[in-house]
């Protein structure tokens, strides 16, 4: 398939979304004041207001194999959790062709708040999760990844799913779904998570050096402390802007500065 080049200054804060909803223009407005946008869309999205690359032309042969060899191992639709594996394919690919090394990967309905160097500074993997949490999930909702990094995403990916070597990693997940009849199972979150035993990632959902974390998910109190770091109000976690540094206030009263919000679900309609 033809394949098109794209020069890029700096580091680009890629967006995979499908679909030309209201919010994902107004969330790309916002953050291109940090960076270079890159949205891996489709042709409903063309118009947005970044550099639009249609996914269709960053298949690879990587993409083709798991594909084939793709199973849904949870309660959730199969095109959906195929589709959120399939993204990190899309992205490595276009990487490759525009000989990019590292990106900002957020989701389409998080908004940043600061710098990448200030957020970033080591550009090395980073993601949401918490380093004292044995929950078998993370998130690349706002993310730092390298192309090294997608290669192994990739790598893993193969080895559970096409050549099985490494199905054992996820066996007992599985089976714990099975037997217990609870929602959810195997999905993407769960490679993000087997991948911080093998590769160093910083945990996002940690405090950070310079005080500051990232959420989450706005709707939820979980954060640096636990399930109950975080004070809520209306649904959603308390927020203020104190001179143009946003902050999310702690059940113990506190404040804490926040590098993004993820606008997770019902919570996309405030983003404007």
């Amino acid at each position: 398939m033809f394949q098109i080049h794209h020069p890029i200054q700096g580091v680009p804060i890629v967006v995979f979304h499908q679909g030309n909803q209201p919010y994902l223009h107004t969330a790309i407005r916002h953050n291109r004041q940090y960076g270079p946008v890159v949205l891996i869309g489709d042709e409903s999205n063309r118009g947005a207001d970044c550099l639009h690359v249609n996914y269709k032309r960053f298949i690879s042969p990587e993409l083709i194999e798991f594909t084939r060899h793709f199973v849904n191992y949870s309660t959730n639709l199969p095109a959906l959790e195929l589709l959120c594996f399939q993204r990190l394919f899309y992205l490595r690919r276009w990487m490759e062709i525009n000989s990019v090394r590292e990106a900002v990967h957020i989701d389409s309905d998080c908004l940043l708040f600061r710098s990448l160097p200030e957020m970033f500074p080591d550009k090395k993997p980073a993601y949401s999760y918490r380093s004292d949490s044995d929950a078998m999930a993370a998130s690349i909702h706002v993310s730092f990844l390298t192309y090294d990094f997608l290669l192994a995403y990739e790598g893993l990916c193969r080895d559970i799913y096409v050549t099985k070597t490494k199905f054992h990693l996820v066996e007992n997940k599985i089976r714990h779904h099975l037997e217990t009849g609870k929602p959810g199972g195997i999905c993407d979150m769960t490679i993000y998570y087997l991948l911080t035993k093998v590769v160093p990632v910083r945990a996002l959902m940690d405090l950070q050096p310079d005080g500051s974390t990232f959420d989450d998910n706005i709707n939820d109190t979980n954060g640096f402390l636990g399930q109950e770091t975080f004070d809520r109000e209306n649904g959603i976690k308390f927020i203020r802007n104190r001179d143009g540094i946003i902050e999310a206030r702690c059940a113990d009263g506190t404040f804490v500065r926040m590098n993004n919000l993820h606008y997770q679900g019902p919570a996309k309609k405030y983003i404007q």
